[in-house]
């Protein structure tokens, strides 16, 4: 009977992932969390198939939302599982996007038999389609996915950025649209390394009131998984707003 490597360090998908297989396809399922359980678990004697979660932790499988998750362990899992087992067809999920450069680097090494999902759009059918694909050695990407919201430039920014910088900043500049045009004025001014007091000059308003926007803007470029260093974030505005004026999403104030 056919065997499948199931990788998702999120339980309730992990758990959707395994009912999924298992009740509409013949095949076994071995469900892991981390990079370290896949590799003692993986069998190539008896596994067509990985499904594999980009964000894995390496070898805790409470390791969620720290820097250890953002290394792109599930990429590493893929390249270790293809050289012991070349014809393994590997499904990536991922709940961010913004691996396209990642995965087509191994399809331009020669791999084939990669597919490259959303979890969010890609439903059942698309999985078990996209399963089929890869055990046949063939290539398959989410269409949600192909349709990267990133120019070329923006990929190349993107992928010039450390992994674990790159992971915030994709997350973050997908609430770019939130921010008020004060925010905005306030974000690019900060982006260009000017203090709080320097901003107030240049718009007008208290320190108080920069302070706040601060604040504001902070809470919409990041959620609750976000390291709570205020130097990192500093970090990660700034490359969002470079980003953003890449795509021309904002104008360079």
């Amino acid at each position: 009977m056919p065997h499948i490597l199931l990788v998702e360090d999120d339980r309730l998908h992990r758990d959707h992932m395994r009912d999924l297989l298992t009740s509409k396809t013949p095949y076994t399922v071995t469900a892991t969390i981390t990079y370290d359980e896949a590799i003692n678990a993986f069998d190539p004697e008896i596994m067509t198939a990985a499904m594999i979660d980009i964000h894995i932790p390496k070898d805790n499988p409470h390791a969620r939302d720290t820097k250890d998750r953002l290394e792109r362990w599930g990429i590493r899992l893929a390249k270790e599982l293809k050289a012991r087992a070349p014809k393994l067809g590997i499904v990536f999920r991922s709940a961010f996007g913004g691996h396209l450069l990642e995965v087509n680097a191994l399809i331009r090494t020669g791999l084939g038999g990669i597919a490259y999902m959303s979890k969010q759009t890609a439903g059942s059918q698309q999985l078990l389609y996209a399963l089929q694909r890869v055990q046949l050695g063939q290539n398959y990407f989410d269409d949600t996915l192909v349709e990267y919201p990133h120019s070329v430039a923006g990929l190349r920014y993107l992928a010039s950025l450390p992994h674990g910088l790159r992971f915030w900043v994709e997350s973050a500049y997908e609430h770019r649209d939130e921010l008020t045009e004060r925010e905005r004025q306030v974000w690019a001014l900060r982006a260009r390394s000017l203090k709080e007091n320097s901003i107030a000059q240049q718009l007008g308003i208290s320190v108080r009131t920069v302070e706040k926007h601060v604040d504001n803007l902070n809470h919409k470029l990041f959620d609750a998984a976000t390291p709570n260093d205020d130097v990192q974030k500093d970090i990660i505005a700034h490359a969002v707003y470079v980003l953003a004026t890449i795509e021309r999403d904002i104008s360079d104030a």
